[in-house]
């Protein structure tokens, strides 16, 4: 006896069912994964940024005021110059704490090596002078630009380096996107399969068995028409002939 249709599919579809649901969940789950990666990595990208802008940003404050100081002698100038120099160290800090990798860690040191031979050689000096002096110095000022371009250029290096870690790490995110893509893809394969198999059962269960031939035995007997002897009675053996004398005439002259 046949199990019911839907006794038959339940399961199957059930299966089904699960599948599709889990790869779309593992879809939206592992989506959101790498998007959270990638902007949590991004914003640390952003705050080692803005933290190697800072530090340029409070040099280039020293620089000024240290100059506008040394062609004016007047004291006002040295109070963005101790502003700048004590936030310097914080910027620093913050710059090391946010690079991103060991190769942009070693670069904000040596930026931080240049700074310091620029503010031993020039700009220290400067803020010493007496007020109300004025104290143009060609030499200094000479050696001060040279350093000063020093700084410039680690700071490029530092920003270069980490927009090279960003295109890296916008790429393998990217990367690792096309994998995920394709993963699931070959995972989406399991539902069709499943599909095919239920369109499958569906088919043989909707087909009607095949009819097998009747037993001759089970046929009806043959009814004669009114007045005419039934085939039966025409074909009786009794011993070794049959009854023909019984037969009436009109039988015989057929």
């Amino acid at each position: 006896m046949r199990k019911p249709i839907a006794a038959t599919l339940r399961p199957q579809f059930t299966w089904l069912i699960l599948l599709l649901l889990s790869i779309g969940a593992a879809r939206l789950l592992a989506g959101h994964y790498l998007t959270g990666v990638h902007d949590e990595r991004l914003r640390g990208l952003d705050d080692a940024r803005q933290a190697n802008q800072r530090m340029l940003r409070d040099l280039t404050d020293i620089d000024t005021a240290a100059l506008r100081y040394q062609l004016t002698g007047d004291p006002a100038y040295l109070e963005a110059f101790r502003a700048g120099s004590a936030d310097y160290p914080v910027a620093r800090s913050a710059a090391l704490r946010a690079a991103p990798d060991d190769r942009t860690r070693v670069l904000v040191r040596d930026q931080d090596q240049a700074a310091q031979r620029w503010l031993a050689q020039v700009a220290l000096p400067i803020s010493a002078l007496p007020a109300g002096r004025p104290g143009v110095d060609a030499d200094r000022s000479a050696r001060g630009k040279d350093l000063f371009d020093a700084i410039l250029t680690a700071n490029t290096a530092v920003t270069a380096a980490v927009e090279d870690t960003q295109k890296t790490t916008t790429a393998a995110y990217r990367r690792t996107g096309r994998v995920l893509e394709a993963a699931l893809a070959l995972l989406s394969l399991v539902p069709a399969l499943i599909a095919v198999r239920v369109y499958r059962s569906v088919r043989r269960l909707l087909t009607p068995p095949p009819r097998t031939p009747r037993d001759p035995l089970d046929e009806p007997p043959t009814i004669a028409p009114f007045g005419e002897p039934a085939v039966h009675d025409l074909d009786m053996p009794t011993g070794g002939g049959r009854i023909a004398g019984a037969l009436p005439d009109h039988v015989h002259r057929l």
